[in-house]
């Protein structure tokens, strides 16, 4: 199935994404809130898509997309799977979305990179969907200085904290310098 971020598609997302990120020991860094989701939701509007793999009247496999025309690009953005899915699941949900890019006239869907740019397990499955690799480069930048000020308080950290950023999604125990 494939389309809009519907809330009870994203509850059903946020549900299986949780659970792939307890089984993968992933960081609080990668752990997002139901909440988390229906803010991205409300943010992206028809620019977020959501493909979803169905097996024995359940979701095995999911996927968030981002879809942006003013750039010609389709994002892989978050993807969640049930325990031992079945084979090729997740590759569906990949093939579903670069379809959907296409539909919509979009001329790439950029997958990224493993994790924190290591060549691993996840680096390795996204590299089997192309040849072609870019170079990768991020922007930091904070748009509503009152909220990140907020949320770097309720976190406990400065917000012109370096080394780190967001600086209030820092994983526990990293120091923090200020510039």
């Amino acid at each position: 199935r494939a389309g809009a971020a519907d809330p009870d598609g994203l509850a059903t997302f946020a549900a299986l994404y949780a659970g792939t990120m307890r089984r993968r020991g992933a960081s609080a860094y990668h752990r997002f809130s139901a909440d988390h989701f229906t803010a991205l939701a409300a943010g992206l509007g028809d620019g977020l898509g959501l493909v979803e793999v169905v097996a024995a009247e359940r979701v095995v496999a999911a996927a968030l997309f981002t879809f942006a025309p003013t750039s010609g690009m389709a994002g892989y953005h978050l993807a969640a799977t049930v325990p031992g899915p079945p084979r090729g699941a997740t590759k569906l949900v990949v093939a579903e979305g670069r379809r959907i890019a296409r539909e919509r006239g979009l001329a790439r869907l950029i997958l990224g990179g493993g994790l924190g740019s290591a060549e691993d397990a996840l680096f390795s499955f996204k590299s089997g969907f192309g040849g072609a690799r870019h170079r990768f480069r991020t922007l930091r930048l904070v748009l509503d200085g009152t909220e990140y000020a907020a949320r770097c308080a309720r976190a406990g950290v400065d917000p012109a904290s370096e080394g780190y950023f967001p600086a209030h999604r820092a994983p526990a125990g990293t120091v923090l310098g200020v510039g």
